[in-house]
């Protein structure tokens, strides 16, 4: 007499095949989220580039004339402000330009691993602002 087997459940080969694809897909979704990072912190970096721009317009106009890099950094420098992840640091008068560097990351915590950096320049005979190019921490 043949009895019928009533098999319910899945096999240990359809198991183990399952886990092999999300271990495959988890990989690709973790290089695709490092990327979306990066990006993110590239793109909070080119943001924080134009309050300088807008606050030195203001301070021509409040001072009637371009700003020299003592008035630069009283009018234009300490009043741009970030929240977040952006933080600027070592503002430089020599006369001619002042410079200052913007990061990605936390203030005690400049240029952590994955983060950026760039530099900002202001030319007093020209009054124009300039950035370096970004480049990782």
């Amino acid at each position: 007499m043949n009895t019928i087997k009533n098999e319910k459940g899945f096999t240990l080969i359809e198991l183990v095949l399952v886990v092999v694809v999300l271990g495959i897909l988890a990989a690709f979704a973790t290089i695709q989220f490092g990327t979306i990072v990066s990006d993110a912190k590239r793109a909070a970096l080119n943001g924080a580039k134009a309050p300088f721009s807008a606050q030195l317009a203001l301070a021509i106009n409040v001072l009637k004339a371009i700003p020299d890099a003592a008035q630069f950094g009283a009018e234009v420098y300490n009043k741009v402000t970030y929240d977040g992840e952006i933080v600027k640091t070592g503002f430089a008068n020599n006369g001619a330009t002042a410079t200052w560097t913007l990061y990605t990351g936390r203030v005690g915590f400049a240029c952590a691993r994955g983060a950026f950096r760039t530099t900002g320049t202001y030319n007093v005979a020209t009054g124009a602002i300039s950035f370096s190019p970004m480049v990782a921490c």
